[in-house]
């Protein structure tokens, strides 16, 4: 079977709707200087993802967009958050006291879960003063970690850059392909009041079962440790049990169809796991929901064995 993570990753992609939110953090070694600032050669270096959307209808844009970039390294996972205002002298940041409600400010928020249980989370704040909450949902805001973060404010809105060390959050440093459930919002006060989100969750913020994938460090890793396993099993034992003398023509032509049908959706993209270097967003998008189409296949191979091991033995 897939392992659970996986299972629930590619669930979320499912409810999350047609465009699952992916995000692929870059290994830096030279990480930023957190001064609000976004001059250091990991940012121009980086990807910049944004098209956020409002939270109620997850698909018309705010007025004013967001654009956000993150990467790692050994000790830390980095981001770089751009907020656009064209009525920035009217930003909002009366907060200033740690844990204060400074999503009644103007902010930014963002939310990870390290589990990929799609219930728990850690939530992190900041508004353009740089005053700062942070919670999870099982401690709520007794929980108070070791993070860094500094805001600056221009003519044309706000922006914050934070450092958030893996050792506050209990772990270590990520493996290569490893996924986390992330999101990352905004609340805008300025002009037009309005929340907009990175991962649409038809909802508030605090969604864990439509957060995005951030997938640290290679796409191909996660394909290569996550789908190809079950995807190799899947199409060994196949041969075996469609030439099963008890199974009914029609669960064999079900069977055939179910690995038909993710083989079609990986076709384009799979030579590019023999390629040097890592998979393009393009390609590991056509991988994204294939383990979960695995796991169900494989559900009903082992329920298609079953049979067949009773049928032998009526017989």
């Amino acid at each position: 079977m897939l392992p659970i993570v996986v299972m629930l990753l590619a669930a979320e992609a499912t409810a999350g709707g047609d465009s699952p939110m992916f995000y692929k953090v870059a290994r830096t070694s030279a990480p930023p200087v957190i001064d609000g600032e976004f001059s250091d050669s990991c940012w121009s270096g980086a990807e910049w993802a944004g098209d956020f959307k409002q939270v109620v209808t997850g698909k018309d844009s705010p007025e004013e967009q967001t654009r956000f970039a993150a990467v790692y390294n050994d000790e830390c996972v980095y981001f770089a958050v751009e907020c656009r205002d064209s009525q920035a002298r009217k930003i909002i940041m009366k907060q200033r006291s740690h844990d204060g409600a400074v999503w009644e400010d103007d902010d930014v928020e963002i939310f990870f879960d390290i589990n990929l249980d799609r219930t728990s989370y850690r939530h992190f704040a900041v508004n353009p003063a740089g005053s700062a909450y942070d919670s999870s949902s099982m401690e709520g805001p007794a929980w108070n970690p070791e993070w860094r973060r500094k805001a600056s404010v221009t003519d044309n809105g706000w922006s914050v850059e934070i450092a958030v060390p893996f050792g506050s959050l209990g772990l270590s440093t990520p493996v290569e392909g490893e996924a986390w459930g992330v999101n990352i919002c905004r609340t805008r006060r300025s002009g037009r009041f309005e929340y907009s989100i990175w991962s649409p969750t038809l909802g508030g913020f605090h969604d864990p079962q439509h957060f995005g994938s951030f997938i640290f460090g290679s796409y191909k890793a996660w394909v290569l440790n996550n789908f190809l396993p079950c995807w190799n099993k899947i199409t060994g034992e196949m041969p075996g049990i469609l030439s099963s003398a008890y199974l009914s023509a029609g669960m064999k032509k079900e069977l055939a169809a179910g690995q038909a049908e993710i083989a079609e959706s990986i076709a384009g993209s799979l030579p590019a796991l023999d390629r040097k270097g890592d998979l393009a967003g393009l390609e590991f998008a056509d991988f994204y929901l294939a383990p979960e189409r695995c796991r169900k296949l494989e559900d009903k191979i082992c329920d298609a064995q079953i049979n067949d091991l009773l049928q032998k033995g009526i017989r």
